[in-house]
């Protein structure tokens, strides 16, 4: 009989043995099972990580597709269990790709053939035991959390400012010196002095200070550190939560469920100073330009030639009346009327029209060899991500990570592994559409939207610009300090056409 054999170690499971030990405990065990029964072990898959979510699972999701030709008789593994506990849906897809393939599960204590119905009852129970079991695992640790922020503890990454540090056995933060100054300054700015975000960003970035994320402060990072309460000492806990939509992790804000609760930690601020600069934000807070109607017929389609930033469309400025596009990082990149970048980006359109229709590309197949490099090279790191999953499991239970370390490494990976899946759905869409699509019918439709642009309002035009093009990239000299000087260039990529 040929089988392949599944090792998994949970994260729940005893401290006192390592992984790998576990690891070989169980291989030895099934080994010696196959061994006296005549069982010919072809593959075998193991991994350390929790069996709630079968999709970061890569041995198991592997072994399902090894199995799924019917090419095995069985699959050896050391209880139901270590196939899986999580929801009924992902449960289902395990034991339905084993009932197709008519493979059997092998345990030290029992075989199960899920097309015998009192076996696939018996599964279905111990599933049903196992979910129940991991609910209360889940529970216990969502409790003990909780616990844990109302003693005051700070259980998230350490915010701009602070580190992490540790009061007994509960975490926490400190202040960081070295960052921590240039908190106290942005508030000294913003409340004593009369500086706007924008300016004291500015202010803090002529100064050397640098934010954990990207280069430099922005109007909204500095905002967002005014608004902080955790520079008064307390601890926000449930603002957000995060949840999967299109492949990518999108967070919610849970006002209803928002908690502030006195932390342990040293403030930075001063009560008075923090309530003051909130007084000042709330008075100084203007409404965003878009109201529901799109007036930019550029909207998401050019993005600065410095920075890589999004432009935006300011309605008026102080050399002109009428509106311009401007990036959104002050001081980055001179600006032009927004007029002239949408006839210079026609202008453009036409003229790539032009060349495409002399050259021949119409009836050339699509290449695709870019599509393919970038999803192989997105899941390999994928596994790799996958990989460091597991080890940080491993980590908090040998005791190299504590819980805290051990959250933040995982929402980090969980990041990750969202945007590459986001990544692969979005290459591997588009090579389908590349696949598919007809360029004459491409070019065609670039010559009918050159033929009715102009007659159609701000809205109509951003519709029409989006379905031919992918992006456009501005870019104007930083001398360029005056509309009137040297010029500014704009390079469009089309749809479906790569720009050479």
């Amino acid at each position: 009989m040929d089988v392949v054999m599944y090792l998994r170690k949970s994260r729940a499971e005893e401290l006192k043995d390592t992984t790998e030990e576990t690891l070989r405990r169980h291989r030895e065990q099934l080994e010696a099972l196959a061994k006296r029964q005549d069982y010919h072990i072809i593959l075998t898959f193991e991994e350390v990580v929790s069996g709630e979510s079968l999709y970061s699972r890569p041995q198991m999701l592997a072994m399902l597709e090894a199995i799924s030709g019917g090419d095995y008789d069985a699959v050896l593994c050391m209880d139901i269990d270590r196939l899986g506990r999580g929801s009924m849906a992902e449960q289902g897809i395990i034991f339905d790709t084993l009932r197709r393939s008519n493979t059997k599960i092998i345990t030290p204590d029992k075989t199960y053939d899920l097309n015998d119905e009192s076996d696939e009852d018996m599964t279905e129970l111990y599933s049903f035991i196992a979910r129940r079991e991991l609910k209360i695992i889940k529970k216990r640790m969502r409790r003990g959390i909780l616990k844990s922020v109302e003693d005051g503890a700070y259980l998230s990454n350490a915010p701009y400012g602070y580190q992490k540090a540790k009061i007994g056995r509960t975490c926490t933060i400190e202040p960081y010196e070295p960052e921590a100054q240039f908190v106290r300054m942005a508030f000294d700015l913003y409340v004593n002095h009369g500086l706007g975000s924008a300016a004291v960003a500015k202010r803090l970035n002529s100064l050397g200070a640098k934010p954990r994320r990207g280069e430099t402060f922005s109007r909204n990072s500095v905002t967002f550190m005014l608004k902080n309460p955790v520079y008064i000492g307390k601890v926000v806990w449930n603002k957000k939560h995060y949840v999967q939509r299109d492949g990518k992790r999108v967070s919610i804000p849970t006002p209803e469920k928002c908690q502030v609760i006195d932390g342990v930690h040293k403030p930075l601020i001063d009560e008075a100073i923090f309530n003051r600069a909130n007084e000042i934000l709330t008075k100084q807070w203007h409404k965003g330009y878009y109201e529901g109607v799109i007036k930019n017929p550029l909207a998401g389609i050019v993005f600065c030639g410095n920075c890589g930033a999004k432009m935006i469309r300011h309605p008026s400025g102080r050399r002109t009346k009428t509106p311009f596009i401007m990036c959104p990082n002050s001081g980055c990149i001179p600006t032009a009327s927004a007029e002239l970048v949408e006839q210079a980006v026609l202008s453009s359109i036409e003229q790539q029209l032009k060349e495409i229709e002399v050259s021949g590309i119409l009836n050339k197949s699509p290449d695709l060899s870019q599509y393919d490099k970038t999803i192989a090279s997105a899941e390999s790191e994928l596994k790799r991500v996958a990989s460091q999953m597991s080890q940080i499991h491993t980590f908090l239970e040998t005791g190299v990570y504590d819980v805290d370390t051990f959250l933040d490494r995982r929402r980090a990976l969980e990041e990750r592994t969202a945007i590459l899946k986001d990544l692969i759905r979005r290459q591997q869409s588009e090579k389908e559409a590349a696949a598919n699509s007809d360029l004459a019918a491409a070019a065609s439709k670039i010559r009918d939207v050159l033929q009715i642009y102009w007659s159609c309002d701000a809205p109509q035009r951003n519709t029409l610009l989006r379905s031919i093009v992918k992006s456009v990239s501005y870019y104007r000299s930083p001398s360029s300090n005056h509309p009137s000087s040297s010029p500014f260039s704009v390079s469009v990529t089309l749809q479906h056409f790569t720009q050479e």
